[in-house]
This record gives structure tokens, sequence and C-alpha cells, in this order.
């Protein structure tokens, strides 16, 4: 699959780039708030998607925008796994970041690709991800 073409003059436009956000998500009080949120902070860009049934729509919008992050609903996110991680295989840069009412959790996807030099590498990777997200290894 051919990574996408991220546009080289992006929206945000000047010397000083202004951030960008993309919201996908109907209008509900969660996305308005997210978006209250971004807009309230100087120098970012929100963008809004409502209609969650056109994944090309995103794809679209983020090869446009060059955004930090689309951000989703976690029901949203369910129902268009399969574009959003396409746009973090093709767009290593991008963080999706799915959001809960029910939970105070974020979660947030994005590509990373690290060079191993020796199988026991693998299992540093895995154990460092444990540490960090609060699993944690062995006492």
């Amino acid at each position: 699959m051919n990574a996408l073409a991220i546009n080289p003059e992006p929206i945000h436009g000047g010397t000083a780039r202004s951030k960008a956000v993309i919201l996908l998500g109907q209008d509900d009080l969660l996305v308005t708030a997210v978006e209250h949120l971004f807009t309230a902070r100087k120098g970012w860009k929100v963008i809004r998607i409502s209609d969650t049934r056109d994944p090309e729509a995103l794809v679209r919008e983020v090869t446009r925008v060059d955004p930090e992050a689309v951000i989703v609903h976690q029901d949203v996110y369910f129902s268009n796994v399969r574009s959003l991680m396409r746009l973090v295989q093709d767009c290593p840069q991008l963080k999706v970041v799915t959001i809960s009412l029910e939970n105070n959790f974020l979660e947030v996807y994005n590509k990373q690709t690290i060079c191993i030099k020796e199988a026991s590498d693998l299992l540093s990777i895995i154990e460092e991800g444990a540490d960090s997200d609060g699993r944690g290894g062995e006492s």
C-alpha cells in the first residue's frame, strides 16, 4: 500500500505553523467540548468531520491538513477502525486518539518503527511498553 501524499504546503500556512486536529464524530457534547478545548488555545485549528460513514473524507482531510492528531469517540473508532489504522500506517507522525465518556482514559495509537539488533530487543520493547502502560512487570 502506498503512503499517503501529505500536502507539502498544508493549510496551516505561514512561517509559524499552527497546529491542527481533526475531530471525527457526530455533533454531540463530547465533540463540542473537545473542539472548545482546542479553539480556546492560541495556535490550534480544529477541523470537524461529522459524517463517520465516509472514511475517505477523513483520508482526504488528513492529506490536506496534515494534523497532529485525529480525535474520535471510542464508538466511532470501532466503526472506522480500518480507515483509522490505514492512516496510522501511512502517516507515522499522526496520532489517533480515542476518548470516552465512561472513564478518564484516552487511547493513543501511532506508528513506531524500531530497528532491532538481536532477538532479545523484541523482549525489551515489550517489557518497556508494559512498564509504561501501568501494567508493569514482575515485582
